[in-house]
């Protein structure tokens, strides 16, 4: 465990409101969404300066009993700095999961027990740490195939910058109308892979998403979706079979240089050939809108087109063509959710 330093990325006294305030509520109680939503409703009358936490992101210990991690930005340096907090019963292993911790303090809230906190670096540079922390404590966060369902698909240049809000779209719409549609599209290597799990894990983000693009060396065991063509559909999955382990995925076939006549034969041949696809990217020519989806949908798989908000014209001919089984693919450079609420209205 690293020493106490001189100077801390929040303050003591803030520290133990914030251990305090935690243990307070989740003392016999388990971790739910409720809990963490009146923790964040009671923390905004505790007027902390040194302290930023993302409750939604609090998950219990597996290892230890009554010990927590919480995502928070320290501000005592006058800029946010991302860590990983961990509260724990001082008289087990407190350590935490990852390595070399910053000792906070030691308190006991309420007059208690004593705990230790220890804090860790946890910004979106920080795959290591993400990925043992995601893959030991909060698997809930990452990404998982979606199958031939319909999905509102973000295309995210900077995943630590605009997934956020994408995630509270996401959240806002499954709340709203019952369906989870998260899909998100990376670019294909492991770093923006990982600050979208970040993004998640500060975010509180449990419901579910898929997250994809085309295969790369180091994103064959992190993706869930795949985006390749044709020919390249044998080779890709050899490929993922031996990095995945028979790990599930979902294959993408790009038809949208492809003759309308040949789509449906170009997937009924690569199903035959045991590498069926789940989705499908063609062209939004409105001329051949209808029978393009019409053939995708024969197929078995579900037609992907790309665009931003569509115009009313456009959107009836989307609806008309897919009967709303589709996944509707659009960049996303700002975290503007509502751009993404307009979309699905849309389409609806």
């Amino acid at each position: 465990m690293t020493p106490v330093p001189i100077d801390l990325p929040l303050r003591p006294s803030e520290a133990a409101v914030l251990a305090e305030l935690i243990f307070e509520q989740t003392a016999e109680r388990p971790v739910t969404d409720d809990l963490r939503n009146r923790l964040t409703g009671r923390s905004a009358a505790l007027g902390m300066a040194s302290v930023r936490p993302y409750f939604g992101s609090l998950q219990e210990d597996p290892l230890q009993s009554s010990a927590y991690y919480l995502a928070v930005d320290g501000l005592a340096s006058g800029s946010a700095e991302p860590l990983l907090l961990h509260l724990a019963p001082a008289t087990g292993s407190s350590g935490g999961l990852l390595p070399n911790p910053l000792l906070v303090g030691r308190m006991r809230p309420g007059g208690g027990r004593e705990i230790l906190m220890n804090a860790s670096p946890f910004g979106p540079g920080d795959h290591q740490s993400i990925s043992l922390y995601a893959e030991s404590v909060g698997r809930c966060f990452l990404p998982r195939p979606h199958g031939a369902m319909p999905a509102l698909r973000v295309e995210l240049t900077e995943p630590a910058r605009v997934a956020p809000a994408a995630f509270h779209a996401f959240r806002a719409i499954s709340r709203h109308s019952g369906r989870n549609v998260a899909a998100i599209q990376l670019e294909g290597h492991a770093e923006p892979f990982w600050e979208t799990v970040w993004a998640a894990i500060r975010s509180g983000y449990r419901d579910g998403y898929t997250a994809g693009g085309p295969l790369a060396p180091d994103t064959a065991a992190l993706f869930t979706f795949f985006t390749t063509t044709v020919e390249a559909a044998s080779e890709l999955a050899e490929t993922l079979l031996a990095a995945r382990g028979g790990a599930a995925y979902d294959l993408e076939i790009d038809l949208t240089a492809a003759p309308v006549a040949e789509l449906q034969a170009a997937l009924d041949g690569l199903r035959a050939n045991g590498h069926a696809a789940r989705s499908a990217l063609i062209a939004p020519d409105p001329e051949t809108l209808h029978a393009a989806c019409a053939a995708v949908t024969a197929s078995g798989a579900i037609p992907v087109l790309r665009g931003g908000i569509p115009s009313e014209e456009t959107a009836a001919a989307i609806r008309a063509a897919t009967n709303g089984r589709l996944i509707y693919s659009t960049p996303f450079s700002q975290p503007d959710g509502a751009r993404l609420t307009a979309i699905l209205e849309a389409l609806r």
